[in-house]
């Protein structure tokens, strides 16, 4: 998560900002293809920038529904996998509306213009995204400490 958070303001840094327009804007050229192609050609570094990001949000994505299959399961055999759960769950949800505002910021946009206040909602999404993922763990390992605890 922390990577594709990198990947998002290499993105939007990167050239003075010019990486934001790279894949064209509107849709579908834009988003969800880039420059009107699925797999466009590498021709620039910024195709390039714009394509590791989303690809990078594609594979946090799968590794999110995976993990959150394989734990649906354990949370009702484990009580203490819940609290890990709800926040992976969180973390998908989360991811999942930070893509639509990250391709809303592609769609709304126009040929050197583009609407910074999606830019700002979307880097604030990415951050939340990340404090939610960050605190899974955590929240997970004082659950089962508390479980530890009244055992003894």
């Amino acid at each position: 998560m922390l990577i594709l958070l990198v990947l998002g303001a290499w993105v939007s840094s990167t050239a003075g900002g010019q990486y934001n327009q790279s894949c064209s804007v509107g849709f579908p050229d834009a988003w969800p293809q880039c420059n009107g192609q699925f797999f466009p050609t590498l021709e620039n570094s910024g195709i390039l920038v714009q394509m590791i990001h989303r690809i990078g949000a594609l594979l946090v994505g799968l590794v999110l529904i995976m993990s959150l299959l394989r734990l649906k399961d354990e949370k009702e055999e484990y009580q203490n996998a819940k609290p890990f759960y709800n926040a992976l769950l969180l973390t998908t949800i989360l991811w999942f509306a930070n893509l639509m505002i990250g391709a809303a910021y592609l769609v709304q946009a126009k040929i050197g213009e583009f609407p910074e206040w999606i830019s700002l909602l979307h880097l604030l999404g990415g951050v939340s995204t990340f404090i939610v993922a960050a605190s899974g763990p955590m929240m997970f390992r004082l659950s089962t400490s508390n479980l530890d605890e009244s055992e003894e």
